[in-house]
């Protein structure tokens, strides 16, 4: 073998020697890299995207491997059940409502975070307490509540309705003026808007499913007089007709249409008159809380958490994530930037922004600070969930408008319905 022969099989010897350690240096590198993976729900106001944001500068930071999937409402249900049966898949889903509570014995406590987050910004708003909270441990951090106000025309409306009967009078009015637009509506039908709107008026004349201690007690002359409010109404045409048959769309496109002058909605009638109309509809469209009973005011909200599936091998960077994004900075900034779509749940956080200096904003706060879910004044149990999910109080409400029944009879009928989903558990 000559010299140079030699030196050209040295030379090979080297270089693949270093791109061999060079290969084990990354593969070891990639073996210590730490893996997130989020499970997502899509979202209008886009909150989504402002979380999304904070975890790609989160895992760019701490070198973590991030998968953030944004998904719609039913692939998140059926995507949570695959994940929870087959115990693999994200490590931080979002759970709807109270849908934490379905789940709660695949899903890690995580009480200190909670709590500790909690103790050092004045609490947490009432209803992240009763969503996801169970047996003594948070198996969710309380993520947004977004609520549903009074959606009204101020150019049509020159005092806001402070209780329902006020309400009912105010919308009786404007339907007389026979100029094409009626008081109010909403879908009393099962949507989303319409149980929403139902379970606000049952509760503020005092009625409820259970009683605290679980006990169905909703067939009561509460409820009754709830129900017969409701029928006057309609009957006297201060309400758009049809609403039985109405979907979450319907009114949307009215109030925008200027065919009622106020419904129950979320913040998405608001926005997008903002957006599209700023010049007319917009500057004459407000929020305000939802009218007060003779048991008080009650609004509705919907709320979701951040939970941590026990299966997963990455729970301290989940905790990790969680803990950068419940900074004051963050909360207020997706407070702020949703216009109060995503309220943020920390009181001592979210109570002072600037955004609630706007009083059509401000009603979206303290809606959130009078709304509980649908097993108040009871515990969350899966009886309770299944009321919800078959529609059984808003169903009654539709019966009773569009086949003529008496409330006595709409009630009874809803009552029987209660009885038998909690005689399943």
């Amino acid at each position: 073998m000559d010299f140079k022969r030699f030196l050209l099989i040295l030379l090979f010897l080297f270089v693949a020697t270093g791109l061999m350690f060079v290969g084990g240096q990354k593969e070891s590198i990639a073996a210590d890299q730490k893996i997130l993976n989020v499970l997502f729900q899509q979202s209008n106001i886009p909150d989504d995207k402002i979380v999304e944001g904070y975890a790609e500068e989160w895992a760019k930071k701490n070198n973590v491997k991030l998968n953030f999937q944004i998904v719609d409402e039913n692939q998140l249900r059926s995507k949570t059940v695959a994940a929870i049966e087959s115990k693999t898949g994200p490590d931080l889903i979002v759970f709807p409502d109270y849908s934490a509570f379905l789940y709660q014995d695949s899903l890690a406590s995580i009480n200190e975070l909670v709590d500790g987050l909690g103790e050092k910004y004045g609490g947490w708003f009432p209803i992240a307490k009763q969503a996801f909270y169970y047996n003594g441990e948070w198996k969710g951090i309380p993520y947004k509540t977004f609520v549903k106000p009074l959606v009204y025309r101020k150019d049509v409306i020159d005092k806001v309705p402070d209780t329902w009967e006020e309400l009912v009078q105010v919308s009786n009015e404007i339907s007389k003026e026979d100029n094409g637009m009626y008081g109010f509506g909403v879908a009393i039908a099962p949507r989303s808007d319409g149980p929403n709107f139902i379970r606000s008026l049952l509760w503020s004349y005092g009625a409820s499913i259970v009683d605290k201690n679980g006990n169905v007690v909703f067939n009561s002359k509460e409820a009754v007089e709830a129900f017969s409010l409701l029928k006057k109404w309609h009957e006297a045409g201060g309400m758009a007709p049809g609403v039985a048959g109405w979907d979450d769309s319907d009114n949307n496109r009215a109030f925008m249409a200027g065919k009622i002058a106020m419904t129950i909605n979320a913040s998405s009638i608001y926005s997008a008159a903002k957006k599209d109309f700023p010049d007319t509809l917009g500057k004459v469209t407000g929020h305000s809380v939802a009218p007060a009973g003779p048991a008080g005011r009650y609004g509705n909200a919907s709320s979701q958490c951040l939970g941590i599936p026990k299966y997963s091998n990455n729970q301290e960077t989940a905790i990790d994530f969680l803990k950068y994004l419940y900074t004051p900075e963050h909360l207020k900034a997706i407070t702020t930037e949703t216009d109060g779509g995503a309220t943020m749940m920390l009181s001592g956080v979210i109570n002072d922004l600037p955004l609630w200096e706007d009083p059509d904003l401000k009603a979206l706060l303290e809606v959130s600070k009078v709304s509980y879910l649908i097993g108040y004044p009871g515990k969350i149990t899966r009886a309770a969930s299944a009321v919800r999910s078959e529609f059984i109080l808003v169903n009654a409400a539709g019966r009773m408008l569009a086949e003529d029944l008496s409330p006595e009879e709409a009630v009874k009928m809803a009552h029987e319905q209660i009885v038998e989903i909690y005689s399943r558990f």
